[in-house]
């Protein structure tokens, strides 16, 4: 597979906050807000794994593993 400038910034882009997290994850709180009410105030917990276990892979992995990205 040849990469190109499009193939370099999506993998920057993916693993700039997979290395954020990774260096961060032990100075979060074990609980994270993941709702606010409409004054502000959190209404809503998540435990921390939970909260970044949701977010990978990200929904457009497919499109980029596939290169079916309609912008590629």
């Amino acid at each position: 597979m040849k990469w190109n400038k499009f193939d370099f910034y999506i993998s920057i882009m993916i693993l700039i906050p997979i290395v954020m997290i990774m260096t961060l994850y032990n100075k979060l709180p074990n609980e994270l807000a993941i709702h606010f009410g409409t004054s502000g105030e959190p209404n809503g917990y998540q435990g921390k794994l939970f909260f970044f276990a949701d977010k990978f892979p990200p929904p457009h992995w497919d499109s980029i593993i596939n290169k079916s990205n309609p912008l590629y």
